[in-house]
């Protein structure tokens, strides 16, 4: 019994010092929007339970991406007209691997691209 009890207090040591990876870069970093064998990761500190990604998109257009180690991650989703910031989260090894750099064009970025060459061609017939 007593080496049963040591072993299970092995275990849950070990499995309490485990840490998570993820990748973690910014918007200056050449390899974040999408990850590459020369994308960093780290390992988390131990209090760090999620992976984050957060994404920015200006009129359906992938601009830069940040992934890190967050505590508490909070998904979000910030967009209008397709522009806008994207946080998602994740809890295992590094997860936070999504590319978002290339989709396809959404009927909100044809509108958007619609109306702002509506706009041009009224602005130059009135003149």
């Amino acid at each position: 019994m007593k080496s049963l009890l040591c072993i299970f207090t092995m275990c849950a040591i070990y499995a309490g010092v485990q840490c998570l990876d993820c990748y973690s870069c910014s918007i200056f970093d050449d390899h974040c929007g999408s990850i590459t064998s020369d994308t960093n990761y780290t390992t988390c500190s131990p209090q760090d339970d999620e992976c984050s990604e957060e994404y920015i998109y200006l009129l359906g257009m992938f601009i830069a991406s940040v992934r890190s180690c967050e505590h508490n991650c909070n998904v979000t989703n910030l967009e209008f007209w397709s522009s806008g910031v994207v946080t998602r989260c994740c809890d295992s090894d590094l997860c936070n691997d999504a590319d978002h750099t290339d989709f396809g064009t959404s009927s909100t970025v044809i509108a958007s691209g619609t109306l702002i060459a509506m706009s041009i061609l009224v602005s130059i017939s009135s003149q």
